[in-house]
């Protein structure tokens, strides 16, 4: 079966055009058709000259293009990947899909197939003007349920594919919160699989709708999702299941740091406070006194910033900001910095930054092919379960000239870059986000988020592959250490 949905392109037009076309997405182009171009048009090539094609048109028309006038849609129809829809006949099939809501070109369409993702889908952006009446495309609201959907149903049916079901699509998003869930996370939904996305698009827009942790709690059980912190992570219960869905099994934006820098739009470190350091608290504010200063000094931050979990508060500060820091009066004593705050403090051990600091402490281990540590090697690729993580280890090792200090500060270097870069696209995301529920440039900001995802599961894969990395190394190091000490047995 295939999911539809349809979107208004009412600027970037050429954007727009230069996303869905994209090489790296549609094998250097070779699933992109243009319905008034020959296939071997080098202007296929090239977004801005189909964008001007179709502006061309859009300009004739009746009304002209005015401020705030729909200069395309953007139909986006993905395949159930239970299909097993190929990519030949997933762009044979939009092309047909295509001629027939377009009155066989009369509207302009630009078609191009995704094949870089796990389901496969096509991207339609067709012009809003007939290029032969110059009369503008109209749609209304059962458009796409009661013409295009059983016309993109009927095609599915000739090819032996399955048929969606009329699943709501004309029912407004307040209404029905699932519709959050992108196409390609319905499929999933509709076996069972959805349910985390969909706990996943709810905490997403209760951050659009938040500005500190208390009101997302709220507007998160607005949305039947209730969020509790239980030690270092926050516990989703979906109340119209029971199901209990701890941040991790979310993905890494979903913990509470990522929660926070979402609704502070900002990205953002963290101490933990025992409540017996506050000093004053009030409705807005708390005052927390600095240890190992005989309580001289305090730092005073307001309550927006912190999230409470029994006896142990967290405050979080802007990553590159400085902490006022006041006297038993209240008058100023200058600036802390994060630094100087974990010096204090104490550093929490589960940021990806944190990582950096494991390469001052790990030892040596010189691998240089003698009898011994051969052997030693190969005793260790016999441990079961063990074969794969310990190839990976010694093999950074031994790439990195026998240095295991070379190897720690090798990835946890690309460690840093991968967490700083995912840090500010979870902010960006969020950003985007809020522009999509304000109704705002929906389009480009939908295009933007495709891209926002599909890097974020680029870099969720990275960082998932270099904290293992991580800790061969480190689990090799201890192994190496322990056969080192007197009395070690084989």
């Amino acid at each position: 079966m295939a999911i539809v949905k349809v979107g208004q392109i009412k600027t970037s037009l050429n954007k727009a055009i230069a996303y869905i076309t994209r090489d790296d997405k549609t094998q250097d182009k070779y699933y992109v058709t243009v319905s008034w171009l020959f296939p071997d048009d080098p202007d296929i090539r090239n977004p801005s000259n189909l964008a001007e094609a179709m502006m061309t048109d859009d300009k004739n028309s009746m009304a002209g293009v005015k401020k705030n006038t729909t200069l395309a849609r953007h139909v986006i129809q993905s395949f159930d990947p239970k299909d097993d829809v190929d990519p030949v006949t997933a762009h044979g099939l939009g092309m047909e899909f295509a001629n027939r809501i377009t009155d066989n070109g009369a509207y302009k369409y630009v078609i191009a197939t995704h094949i870089d993702r796990n389901h496969i889908h096509n991207h339609i952006i067709i012009c809003n003007t007939n290029g032969k009446t110059h009369y503008k495309m109209r749609l209304d609201k059962n458009t796409l349920m009661k013409r295009w959907t059983p016309i993109s149903d009927e095609l599915c049916q000739e090819y032996g594919f399955s048929v969606s079901p009329r699943h709501g699509q004309d029912t407004k998003t307040s209404q029905n919160p699932t519709l959050w869930l992108r196409s390609g996370d319905y499929y999933a939904s509709l076996k069972g699989e959805g349910n985390k996305q969909r706990i996943r698009d709810m905490i997403d827009r209760a951050c659009t709708e938040s500005k500190t942790f208390i009101e997302f709690k709220e507007v998160l059980r607005h949305y039947q999702v209730e969020a509790n912190i239980r030690g270092a992570h926050i516990t989703y219960t979906d109340l119209a299941t029971g199901r209990k869905y701890r941040d991790n099994r979310l993905g890494m934006a979903y913990d509470e740091t990522a929660v926070m820098m979402k609704l502070n739009h900002q990205a953002l470190k963290h101490i933990s406070v025992n409540q017996k350091l506050i000093d004053y608290e009030d409705p807005e504010k708390i005052r927390i006194i600095i240890p190992h200063t005989k309580g001289n000094k305090r730092i005073t931050v307001p309550k927006t910033m912190t999230t409470r979990t029994g006896t142990t508060i967290r405050i979080y500060f802007g990553q590159d900001t400085g902490i006022p820091v006041s006297d038993r009066q209240g008058k100023g004593m200058g600036k802390m910095s994060m630094r100087d705050l974990y010096t204090a403090f104490g550093q929490p051990a589960q940021t990806w930054n944190d990582l950096k600091d494991v390469r001052r402490h790990m030892p040596r281990i010189e691998l240089h092919g003698s009898a011994k540590q051969n052997g030693w090697m190969k005793n260790q690729m016999r441990m079961a379960g063990e074969i794969s993580r310990q190839a990976t280890a010694l093999s950074l090792i031994a790439r990195n000239g026998g240095s295991a200090n070379n190897v720690i500060q090798e990835l946890t270097g690309t460690l840093q870059q991968a967490d700083e870069t995912l840090t500010s696209l979870m902010i960006a995301r969020q950003d985007v986000i809020s522009r999509i529920a304000l109704d705002e440039d929906n389009e480009d900001s939908e295009i933007q988020l495709f891209e926002i995802d599909e890097h974020m599961d680029r870099l969720e894969d990275t960082i998932s592959t270099l904290r293992t990395r991580i800790q061969a190394v480190d689990e090799s190091i201890r192994e190496h250490d322990q056969r080192q000490r007197p009395g070690f047995s084989r």
